[in-house]
């Protein structure tokens, strides 16, 4: 696949995040070899939620569904989060003057009136609205595209599918009409990509419940703690120690234990410093992902 350099990613300026650097990967990459690298978490938790599911069958219904399902959840929804932080980046740094709110005026409506003040406000929003339109350079138009696109194949996808598309849609608005994100809050946009992910891939299938929500908050925690830089030892324990309880509530102890076995090395190896983030990440995401494919299998199959 072409990779662009710049194009619409996350700029110099800010530092590179997981969040940022796996949603970029879709509409430009900003390499940076000290950064920490993951990959492809959320084609992961996709398939994890399929497997949750219990409904996936080797028919060309199921495929469509997988197909579906993976474009909405990887390229769509990565390419909508890395383009919301650039449009709150770009409205943050424009140098546009003011534009004056325009005089708007309706038969009988006084100045000064209830009405005449109403009138204001709106004009007034309306030229905000349009400087905000100018300082994002076409942004916005890219970002409308990629929402109906996301929200019309979530929608063929089921309705539990399109659910969750239009509230991945609405947070993701959100961010792009809020101030630029600082990190920690962008490894919150990673990890509630990643839980978007899960329920996506679950709810092509069959219906959410829930024990794959509970699952599927749990592992956008872990994916959140494992992601920090340093990652946060404390909460990476607790929601392991979480999720296992879960499971074994749920005639689950052999995925319980699993889960309680895969979190060993993401404890063990934990980095000594920041240079050695990256190393960590790569080396112990093999033990996450098998941990939730463990985890996705337990609600199915509990042994």
């Amino acid at each position: 696949m072409p990779i662009e350099k710049g194009g619409g990613g996350p700029q110099r300026g800010d530092a590179w995040t997981v969040a940022s650097g796996q949603a970029a990967r879709w509409i430009g990459v900003e390499l940076d070899v000290r950064a920490p690298r993951t990959w492809f978490g959320p084609s992961w938790a996709m398939l994890g939620g399929v497997l949750s599911s219990g409904g996936l069958a080797f028919d060309p219904r199921s495929l469509v569904l997988l197909a579906l399902a993976w474009l909405v959840s990887e390229p769509l929804l990565g390419s909508l989060a890395a383009l919301s932080m650039e449009m709150a980046r770009l409205r943050r740094e424009a140098t546009l003057p003011p534009l004056p709110a325009g005089q708007w005026r309706l038969p009988y409506v006084q100045p000064g009136s209830p009405g005449g003040r109403l009138l204001g406000a709106l004009a007034a929003q309306a030229a905000r609205l349009q400087w905000n339109w100018r300082a994002m350079a076409g942004a916005a138009p890219r970002w409308a595209l990629l929402a109906l696109i996301t929200l019309v194949l979530g929608a063929a996808a089921g309705a539990w599918t399109a659910a969750v598309a239009i509230l991945a849609v609405l947070a993701l608005l959100w961010v792009a009409a809020s101030r630029p994100l600082q990190r920690a809050e962008r490894e919150v946009v990673a990890a509630a990509h990643l839980l978007a992910a899960w329920l996506l891939g679950h709810g092509a299938f069959a219906a959410v419940d829930y024990r794959t929500l509970l699952v599927g908050l749990g592992f956008a925690a872990i994916w959140y703690a494992w992601t920090r830089r340093p990652p946060l030892l404390r909460l990476l324990v607790v929601v392991h120690v979480l999720l296992a309880g879960l499971l074994a509530a749920l005639h689950a102890p052999l995925a319980a234990g699993g889960v309680l076995l895969l979190a060993v090395p993401l404890v063990v190896l934990l980095p000594a410093n920041a240079s050695s983030q990256r190393s960590y990440l790569q080396h112990t995401q093999a033990f996450l992902m098998a941990s939730l494919f463990l985890a996705a299998w337990g609600l199915v199959w509990p042994l």
